[in-house]
């Protein structure tokens, strides 16, 4: 075991990684590559990485299982929010092109993949399964993970359900992003 390898090692027990590292190593190293490369749920990149990070030998796997641990915590951090309307159910890979490559990008904190999720979810949309209840939280996602564009959407949304409230938030958090509101046309040509 190198001095990289012990170090993780010993940051992993102290913060309370996983109580059957013994046993988990048993695994082999490529399997557990394949699986954090290959995982959805943000909360199961980072067992998935913490469970290489233990048994990983090689600086940069395990650089490259830090980072992907460090990207998958922070959306599942943001997923426990009690305002949060996605649950596991919403990783799930479905039938869609492109749809396992938007999860896993947006699992890792990739704003602009949590909005394409979010439209395949628009009510009304030609090309979505209408899903007003994951369409929302794909954009609540994409909104936490900074992305204007969805903060701004979810202001139209929540005006057009009713909500002022809601809708000052996220229309306030979308300037906060830079978002600029494209200009009204009025009813005249010149």
């Amino acid at each position: 075991m190198n001095k990289t390898t012990g170090l993780l090692l010993a940051l992993l027990i102290a913060f309370g990684s996983t109580g059957a590292l013994a046993n988990e190593a048993a695994v082999p190293r490529e399997d557990l590559r394949q699986q954090m490369h290959t995982a959805t749920w943000p909360a199961d990149i980072v067992r998935i990485a913490d469970r290489l990070l233990a048994v990983e030998e090689r600086d940069d796997a395990i650089a490259d299982a830090w980072d992907t641990r460090r990207k998958a915590a922070w959306t599942a951090q943001l997923l426990r929010s009690n305002v949060m309307l996605l649950q596991r159910s919403a990783f799930v890979v479905g039938n869609n092109p492109g749809e396992r490559q938007d999860l896993r990008q947006a699992a890792l904190g990739n704003a602009d993949a949590a909005l394409r999720m979010a439209r395949r979810y628009q009510p009304g949309s030609p090309h979505a399964v209408a899903d007003p209840h994951r369409y929302v939280g794909w954009l609540q996602l994409a909104s936490q993970l900074g992305n204007d564009n969805a903060s701004y959407e979810l202001a139209l949304f929540f005006r057009r359900e009713g909500q002022p409230s809601q809708a000052a938030v996220y229309e306030t958090r979308a300037a906060q992003q830079g978002y600029v509101a494209p200009v009204a046309l009025d009813h005249v040509r010149k």
